[in-house]
């Protein structure tokens, strides 16, 4: 049985992915990046989408698998 410590880090990456995930494709549908640091559009934009998205579902994966490993 995972720790208490163990299962919060993984239910914390899961959502912070999940976020990022979420982030990701709404950039990449809406192919813009519009707030007062950044303003990209077009392939530019895409290809931050896919980055930040990569990240996501890496993140999402780590925290499957810390709660798997932590089964036993």
């Amino acid at each position: 049985m995972p720790s208490f410590e163990q299962r919060w880090f993984a239910v914390l990456l899961f959502g912070a992915s999940a976020m990022a995930i979420y982030h990701g494709l709404r950039i990449a549908i809406r192919r813009e990046i519009d707030n007062p640091l950044v303003q990209v559009r077009g392939g530019k934009a895409v290809a931050i989408a896919l980055g930040i998205l990569a990240v996501g579902v890496g993140g999402a994966a780590a925290a499957v698998m810390e709660l798997l490993r932590g089964r036993g």
